[in-house]
């Protein structure tokens, strides 16, 4: 009797043992923390959020303006928006109509000492005739000093004539927020002016 009685207990006690030890293994499984998702971006894409990181570590900028922006990353027009987009759907920014701001899932992505902060607008200004025909290269240098001209003026030093093809231009140019027009005159738009504001006349 008493050999089964100890037979007993100790069977009970390696249950008892075997379920604590399940449960204390299945608590350590729950508290363990869970790895950020990792999201492939291209490089314009790093190159946005390693702006804002930047602008958020090193100048306390909880965001920036998306001209400004375009300056910093020295990428413009299509490219930029598709990058901005797209990090804005993946969660790694949060964009307003004006300005974009980077979330802690973005800033866990990001390299905020692996940018250099442009002093210039001339790498904005080259990555966007980059993209531009011939005469548009021509016009955008011809207005490089930000002043308002005379339109006919701007077409005759740029050689071409006030018709349907200048008219077309200036008006995709405008479209793009790269010139901006009213009247006779023609100036190139504040957005061109990232980094040092375009001269106020």
């Amino acid at each position: 009797m008493q050999s089964y009685l100890s037979h007993n207990f100790l069977l009970r006690a390696k249950i008892t043992i075997h379920l604590l030890f399940h449960c204390c293994c299945r608590s350590l499984s729950l508290r363990r923390p869970t790895m950020p998702k990792q999201i492939k971006v291209n490089p314009a894409e790093r190159k946005v959020l390693n702006v804002l990181a930047a602008r958020k570590a090193k100048f306390d900028e909880e965001s920036v303006e998306k001209s400004k922006l375009a300056g910093y990353a020295q990428i413009g027009g299509s490219t930029m928006r598709k990058a901005v987009a797209r990090l804005s759907k993946e969660g790694l920014i949060v964009q307003v109509p004006k300005s974009v701001s980077i979330t802690k899932a973005g800033m866990d992505h990001a390299d905020p000492d692996a940018i250099e902060m442009p002093i210039s607008n001339d790498a904005h200004q080259a990555a966007i005739k980059a993209n531009l025909k011939e005469k548009e290269v021509n016009l955008v240098e011809f207005l490089q000093d930000g002043f308002s001209k005379d339109k006919k003026e701007v077409a005759e030093a740029i050689g071409m004539e006030m018709n349907s093809t200048w008219r077309k231009m200036i008006a995709k140019l405008a479209k793009e927020n790269i010139i901006e027009h009213s009247g006779k005159t023609i100036r190139l738009h504040k957005d061109m002016f990232p980094i040092i504001p375009r001269p106020e006349e």
